[in-house]
């Protein structure tokens, strides 16, 4: 709502650009009006807009974990988003599910390279139990941490008492990387 204008004509249109320091309106989205300098706002705008992502590609050795927020390998399985743990060639397992809240789901084969987005339902207490004679445990999957923050990570390759993993992890609980 404008005040002192007789009619629309005397309405500006468009946009203008302004110099960084010099001061500009600012109305809040709960109507207050204050002022700003350009350049203020711009920064705070753009801190806004950002939002970091990690990345990175671990190996777990038997009974060793991963810990997204911190990014760091862990050996109590309590503290760990995904567990691993290699007991013989019949019995292999990744763990999705040690912390409350936390969970997983399956998104099939590909490269982490083309996932922007995880999904927003459908993930579950998972455990992925591979026998060595049935193939190797591969492909992506989604994570939900404990925190609700979202991680995809793909299983590069499993050895003897090892896994390799790549992983992408957003830690701003949105799910876009």
């Amino acid at each position: 709502l404008l005040f002192g204008l007789s009619d629309a004509s005397q309405v500006a249109t468009g946009s203008t650009r302004q110099a960084g320091d010099e001061e500009m309106l600012l109305v809040t989205e709960s109507g207050e009006v204050t002022t700003a300098r350009a350049i203020e706002l711009a920064r705070q705008a753009e801190d806004e807009m950002v939002s970091v992502v990690s990345t990175g590609d671990i190996v777990l050795q038997h009974e060793e974990g991963f810990n997204f927020a911190g990014e760091t390998k862990v050996t109590n399985a309590n503290q760990a988003d995904i567990f691993f743990e290699y007991w013989d060639a019949w019995h292999i397992f990744l763990w999705f599910n040690n912390r409350p809240g936390g969970m997983g789901q399956y998104l099939g084969d590909g490269s982490i390279e083309n996932i922007n987005e995880a999904p927003s339902g459908g993930y579950n207490l998972l455990e992925v139990h591979m026998h060595a004679e049935e193939g190797i445990m591969h492909g992506l999957y989604a994570v939900r941490t404990s925190e609700g923050n979202y991680a995809v990570i793909e299983i590069v390759n499993v050895g003897r008492g090892n896994i390799r993993i790549r992983y992408k992890y957003q830690p701003d609980g949105s799910r876009f990387f």
